[in-house]
This record gives C-alpha cells, structure tokens and sequence, in this order.
C-alpha cells in the first residue's frame, strides 16, 4: 500500500466506528416504513433523526438507549476470532464464537445473550450440526426453506473483512465468503 501506517488505521477505525455508529443510528428507525417514520419523528425529513434517539420503537425498545444491533456484536466477533487466529479466517473459531455469543451475549457489556438474530442465523445456529460443519448446516437450512431464507445478516457484519488483505480484492472475497458461509 502506499499509504502511511497512520493512514491505513484511520482507514480501520473509520470501518469499526462507522460500523458500530451507523448500526446504532439505525437501530432508530430498523424495519420501519416510510410512514412509520414519519409518525415517530414527524413530516420534516430534512432533519436528521435524534440519536441518540431517546424515542423507543416496537423494536428499539429492546436495547439500551445508544446501543447497537447484533450486526456490530457480530463484527466484533470476527475481529476477535482474526486476533486469536494470527489474523487468519478461521470459520470453525468464528461459528462457536458466535454460537456462544448467542447464548451469553458480551456480558462484559451487562447482555445476557446476543439480541437481535434473525431467523436465519438463529436457525443455523441452533442446528444439530452447527459446531461441527457450520456450512453444511447453514446449506441445509437454506435447502429446508425452499432457499428462499435470503436474510443480510452475514453481509452486515462483513465489513471488517475489508481491511485483511484489502490491497488483494480475490483474497478479501475469499475471506468475506469463508465467514458468511457460516450462517
């Protein structure tokens, strides 16, 4: 790369921040309609909605006022599973991690388990097999829904991805296809 060290970790922090803001800021105004939106934040859409958003949704209201959704826990797991594996994708290390988050959540973080699964994930993370092949059971519940189960929950905590090896696109969508495989 031709870009100084400091350069190339604002780049990394803009990724980890912007993740975990963005998902946060989101989390506002997540599975809502145009009008839904509206009728929370009123008819102004040059405004920018509050955050931290101090008005709780029929979903917001589930996490802490600030908090973020499972797709930054779920990035932040990668990074975890890259750092206890010499920075090298490891899909077994990240399933169990994951699987475990399911259960305990960071509770580091006073969470008692990971908040915000959808189905999909909560499907494969839940089948027999998950631990030993998470590929393979994440295929067989693809299959059993008539593949039609199509969530975006690996492509959202897929970011970070971005930055191990990023001077190598084929190795990035390597990397990004090993971990969403998982789920």
């Amino acid at each position: 790369s031709k870009l100084t060290d400091d350069q190339v970790l604002d780049k990394i922090l803009g990724i980890i921040y912007g993740q975990a803001l963005g998902d946060a800021f989101g989390l506002a105004t997540e599975f809502m309609d145009e009008d839904t939106v509206e009728q929370y934040f009123g008819p102004d859409n040059t405004k920018l909605i509050p955050f931290p958003n101090p008005k709780k949704t029929y979903h917001s209201v589930r996490w802490k006022t600030g908090d973020w959704t499972d797709d930054t826990d779920q990035m932040i797991l990668i990074m975890r599973s890259l750092l206890d594996n010499n920075m090298l994708v490891d899909a077994e290390d990240f399933a169990e991690k994951l699987q475990t988050w399911m259960f305990k959540g960071f509770p580091e973080c006073g969470d008692h388990g990971g908040m915000g699964i959808g189905m999909t994930v909560h499907s494969v993370l839940t089948h027999k097999n998950f631990l030993n092949d998470p590929k393979g059971a994440a295929k067989e519940i693809w299959e059993k829904y008539g593949k039609n189960l199509a969530a975006n929950g690996a492509v959202m905590r897929a970011s970070i991805l971005g930055v191990l090896n990023f001077d190598d696109l084929n190795k990035v969508i390597q990397n990004t296809t090993e971990i969403c495989q998982v789920t």
